[in-house]
């Protein structure tokens, strides 16, 4: 997958990837705010919060995923 440029690797700053494990949790407070009121939109963040979680544990390890076969963001 590396090679074929799926994911990118990443250097510097971005690699610490707290900004995306910050908004997971952010995200992840909404989605159990509004399971009771609105459990389908509940799903769609808890979703949104752990695809974040999983850019930041690939950030920590200087990768980043591209747009080429998966979400656009």
């Amino acid at each position: 997958m590396l090679a074929g440029g799926e994911p990118q690797t990443l250097t510097g700053a971005a690699v610490a990837g707290g900004q995306w494990l910050s908004k997971a949790r952010r995200t992840l407070t909404t989605a159990m705010g509004a399971a009771d009121a609105d459990p389908d939109s509940a799903f769609t963040l808890a979703y949104d919060a752990a695809r974040s979680a999983c850019t930041a544990l690939l950030a920590q390890q200087g990768l980043r995923a591209t747009t080429r076969g998966g979400h656009a963001r």
